[in-house]
């Protein structure tokens, strides 16, 4: 695995990570994380528009101060998360898939949903999207391209890989969906995994105690379904390729077993991007 950092005149941070692959025909791959919208616009109501700003400033504040103690780049101030937000989708080109992995919204609203519905129609690939915990997928209307974040588990399947969706977002796993992750499996494809919360490992294990259990789906009052979930991983770690987190805001490279490298994507209301190269 080879991983460069640019930073770009728009000011997006872009990640490059190569990764070689037996089996597989080039793929490319764009990973958004946690951009936590707080848009407003016309149709915005005066109770919305302070909500939207109340929350606004707050990620102002603490997006700085993690990129800061993370030692991550952050250019500029004064853009907002949805700036941001739009010059990293600008950056999406000539890719197999666009992945979303969690907390796109710090809430959902119907601003929020207009403005990644502009946003995600320029987007000419196929886009996979998870749930974070901000994201209430209960209430996330159907009729937008952001709707599939609802869905509890998906997938994007190509001739020679599949990627896979896990709403996650609770920091549990259901019976039913481990079901469907073994049913994938049987198609005997690798599979890049995409989740919001990521596996606690090893290798971030002093993070974790840093930042707390709260922020790892492996956490101290996990339920049995979840365990299984976490060990079907590891048992299945030479069909399982990569896990793509988020939550955390800055960038982690962990492994939950010496086959399978989980990576846990800086937040993109700093300006980040991660592109994969697979080949």
């Amino acid at each position: 695995m080879q991983q460069t950092i640019n930073t770009l005149s728009n000011g997006v941070v872009l990640h490059t990570v190569k990764i070689k692959v037996k089996g597989i025909a080039k793929k490319v791959f764009y990973h958004i994380s946690d951009a936590h919208l707080t848009c407003v616009d016309e149709l915005s109501s005066k109770e919305e528009i302070k909500w939207a700003k109340e929350c606004e400033e707050n990620w102002i504040k603490t997006r700085a101060y993690l990129a800061k103690e993370h030692n991550e780049a952050f250019n500029d101030m004064s853009l907002s998360a949805e700036e941001y937000f739009k010059s990293a989708i600008s950056e999406v080109k000539n890719a197999d898939a666009l992945i979303l992995s969690g907390d796109i919204c710090d809430f959902i609203s119907d601003a929020n949903m207009r403005f990644l519905e502009n946003e995600l129609k320029t987007v000419a690939y196929p886009i996979v999207s998870v749930c974070g915990n901000h994201e209430d997928k209960n209430k996330i209307p159907d009729g937008y391209i952001f709707s599939i974040t609802k869905e509890p588990i998906s997938l994007l399947e190509f001739e020679d890989l599949a990627v896979v969706g896990i709403d996650n977002s609770l920091k549990k796993v259901t019976k039913e969906q481990t079901q469907k992750l073994k049913e994938i499996l049987d198609l005997k494809k690798p599979i890049i995994l995409v989740m919001h919360t990521p596996i606690k490992t090893e290798d971030t294990a002093e993070i974790f105690k840093e930042v707390g259990d709260y922020y790892a789906l492996n956490h101290s009052e996990q339920d049995e379904n979840t365990k299984e979930f976490i060990e079907l991983l590891k048992a299945n770690d030479d069909k399982i390729i990569l896990v793509l987190a988020g939550h955390l805001h800055f960038k982690t490279v962990g492994h939950i077993t010496n086959k399978l490298c989980q990576i846990t994507a800086s937040q993109v209301m700093t300006g980040n991007i991660f592109k994969y190269e697979i080949s």
